[in-house]
């Protein structure tokens, strides 16, 4: 199951429905409740092995050159919408095989890493995801969900703009062996595209 915000245009989507008859996609911005109850409506009790929080909002600029506004924005899309999306979903997680809520994070959101300036929205609100994931790790590690943020490289999205080393095909099959090797006992974790931690 898809979403994006606006799937009459999305065709990237239209593609993978071609070759993949069992996708289904679905309109959803993570920023608007009213979406995000008709996509449960749609959803019902199905259980979900996997939610992938994969939204994203970013605009680079230096210090004067912040937008108060932009930066709310960037924390609504890529912080606050993984706990929204955890709320409206994680019953039918619980109830699936796997149990796990993933979200793209960035290594532009550790703190240690941090060598460079600039991109303050971006970069403060891949670091307020981070602590979103380590904290719903302890809040549903009881119910057998586990939580992990995931960098997944420098990527040829909308985005990660044309020069990026690696196509969205490349960095879906290296996530989907993370996906497949993520336990429990990593709940709460930062990790790359190759399972392997980050620093916060």
């Amino acid at each position: 199951m898809a979403t994006c915000r606006e799937p009459a245009t999305a065709s990237e989507l239209e593609d993978l429905v071609e070759r993949h008859p069992s996708v289904t996609v679905h309109r959803l911005d993570v920023n608007d409740d009213e979406q995000l109850d008709d996509l449960g409506g749609v959803i019902g009790d199905e259980p979900i092995d996997f939610v992938v929080h994969n939204a994203g909002w970013a605009r680079p600029g230096g210090m004067l050159e912040v937008e108060y506004t932009s930066w709310a924005l960037a924390l609504r899309t890529n912080a606050f919408a993984v706990l929204r999306l955890a709320q409206a979903f994680v019953d039918n997680v619980a109830r699936s095989r796997r149990r796990a809520i993933v979200a793209i994070g960035s290594e532009m959101g550790s703190i240690s890493r941090t060598e460079s300036g600039s991109r303050y929205a971006y970069r403060s609100s891949k670091a307020a995801l981070n602590m979103i994931v380590r904290t719903l790790a302890f809040d549903l590690g009881e119910r057998g969900v586990t939580v992990a943020s995931v960098h997944p490289g420098w990527v040829r999205t909308r985005l990660g703009g044309p020069n990026a080393p690696m196509s969205p095909a490349e960095c879906g099959e290296l996530l989907a062996g993370v996906l497949d090797e993520l336990t429990l006992e990593e709940s709460g974790t930062f990790l790359d595209v190759h399972g392997r931690p980050i620093p916060w």
